[in-house]
């Protein structure tokens, strides 16, 4: 039978899913910008070969004569541009439509938190306008954060690529080695790319997420930190796992993170007595209409919030070479031997593009320089000679 952590993880899995279709077209947008100049780059490797084959001496002046590499990086920054201002609108219409899900999601679980005695209470939930929250996450500012990054992407990118092909040039490279250099650099513009369309899909769910149960704060007092608890879950996260927190503050976490909030609620004594009844009168009570309707919805039952295990519980439960798998062996060790607290794996953490998050500390902010470096060779020993034994 799931429990209601089960049901944030499958809406969470099914995010995802859509997320990775939506970056689906963005490689594939990718690939006709890089296969325009690939066919640019040939041209001019058929130039140079003419040229190599016709006595002409090919040094850097030849890439300069006639604009060629000028025109090259005109191609690469509009090429950028186009990427970018479309992904850009691609991400932006997937944060939309997250909103809107994860609204409905949330309404049902607030109703799956509450108490099964609430039906009595005549609960009904704020709704809230889905354009509210996109004024929020800044989907329809013309300088949203999502602009904001892809503006910052085309520039960056191009640049990064305009200097491998000027790198190119002065090791005195053919356009088709010449090409591999600038594909890297555009490589690494796709992959930050990537990874904005996640953060910032999912950044948008978390926000509306937690505006939802702000707006309803009649019955919800809080929400709790939701990891998946899984082999790429990382140590932070993992100490986050079942951490509650007012509605005052947002969640913040990290560029990629697949972490969701639950929320938190009134126990069916706390609420009684806001709506000034006696929750000992001895009636039985049945469970709201909608209530029920959503527990059949999810195939769960009323023993639904029975306990789940915190970040540091579910780790210990796992064998030592996952442990190592999350923590890394350095850090693990040093966990093993108590010098680590397993809410030292998270630190708050600001970024100028990223705003406000949380990360893991460095192990020379945690141990020092000369307790780390103890605990590295500690760890390359056991790499050398196994886990099994002690040094």
């Amino acid at each position: 039978m799931p429990t209601i952590y089960d049901v944030e993880q499958a809406f969470q899995k099914r995010l995802l899913k859509q997320e990775r279709r939506a970056s689906s077209q963005m490689v594939r947008a990718y690939q006709s910008a890089w296969k325009r100049l690939r066919e640019q780059i040939g041209k001019l490797q058929a130039e140079y070969d003419k040229a190599i084959s016709e006595g002409e001496t090919v040094s850097s002046n030849w890439w300069y004569k006639q604009q060629r590499a000028r025109e090259l990086e005109r191609q690469i920054a509009e090429e950028l541009n186009k990427f970018s201002a479309w992904s850009e609108k691609v991400v932006s219409q997937e944060q939309s439509k997250v909103i809107t899900e994860t609204l409905n999601h949330t309404d049902d679980m607030m109703l799956l938190g509450l108490p099964e005695r609430a039906a009595r209470l005549n609960i009904s939930f704020n709704r809230i306008n889905p354009r509210a929250i996109e004024a929020i996450v800044g989907t329809t500012s013309q300088n949203s954060p999502l602009f904001r990054l892809f503006t910052k992407l085309s520039i960056e990118g191009a640049q990064s690529a305009i200097n491998a092909l000027r790198n190119g040039i002065a090791l005195g490279w053919n356009p088709r080695k010449t090409a591999r250099l600038i594909r890297n650099a555009l490589g690494t513009a796709l992959n930050r790319a990537l990874t904005i369309a996640r953060t910032e899909t999912l950044r948008a769910q978390r926000i509306a997420a937690v505006e939802n149960y702000r707006a309803n704060d009649n019955v919800v007092k809080g929400w709790k930190w939701s990891a998946s608890l899984d082999g790429r879950t990382c140590p932070s996260c993992y100490a986050m796992h079942g951490t509650i927190h007012p509605l005052s503050e947002d969640m913040e976490s990290h560029p990629n993170c697949r972490c969701a909030a639950v929320p938190v609620q009134y126990s069916y004594e706390e609420l009684y007595k806001r709506w000034g009844l006696n929750p000992e009168d001895g009636r039985k009570i049945d469970l709201m209409n909608n209530q029920e309707e959503v527990y059949k919805k999810y195939n769960i039952s009323p023993d639904k919030l029975r306990r789940v295990m915190g970040g540091e519980e579910a780790f210990r439960s796992l064998s030592e070479a996952e442990q190592r798998g999350i923590l890394g062996n350095t850090r693990w060790l040093a966990w093993r031997d108590g010098k680590l607290n397993f809410d030292d794996f998270v630190k708050k953490t600001y970024d100028a593009e990223w705003g406000g998050g949380i990360g893991l500390p460095s192990l020379r902010e945690l141990l020092g320089d000369d307790v780390k470096q103890e605990y590295r060779d500690l760890a390359k020993w056991h790499v050398q000679n196994g886990w099994d034994i002690e040094p």
